[in-house]
């Protein structure tokens, strides 16, 4: 792993966007380092966490497993570029795979983690209904809204 060699030593908390290195994975599955949403953290380990990866690329065919966020959750790209959560690539992936967001400054200068860029309450109950809809849970009884939020 590259970027992420060391990875976080605490889980971030739900919502949190943070890079991922899916590095070693084999194609379809993601195969780079991108950017993620923190969707749960495992409640079996203290060393994973439940992720959705966000793509700047619009989907083909647009499903209730995409979702377009409303703004654009990275500091160093503008607030107006489509920011996409594939709600179908669902991944729970070990803590070492996982690093903050880091931007550099235009002259190369030394790298900026951001530890608090999260996606609004809004677009992460999309996700969550993403990701239902992605398993085939969407016939299920939707959880309070309160259990979403965890």
């Amino acid at each position: 792993m590259k970027e992420n060699a060391v990875g976080l030593k605490f889980l971030p908390r739900h919502r949190a966007v943070v890079t991922c290195d899916y590095t070693g994975f084999v194609q379809p599955e993601m195969v780079k380092i991108r950017s993620v949403v923190v969707l749960a953290k495992s409640r079996t380990s203290d060393r994973l966490l439940t992720v959705v990866p966000l793509s700047t690329t619009r989907p083909e065919r647009s499903l209730a497993c995409h979702h377009k966020l409303n703004r654009n959750p990275h500091p160093d790209e503008s607030p107006m570029l489509e920011v996409w959560a594939k709600c179908d690539m669902v991944y729970t992936v070990s803590l070492a795979r996982v690093n903050f967001y880091r931007t550099r400054s235009r002259r190369g200068g030394r790298a900026v983690y951001h530890s608090t860029l999260s996606v609004s309450r809004d677009d992460y109950l999309a996700i969550q209904r993403g990701v239902r809809y992605a398993l085939g849970l969407e016939d299920l009884p939707a959880p309070h809204r309160e259990e979403l939020l965890l």
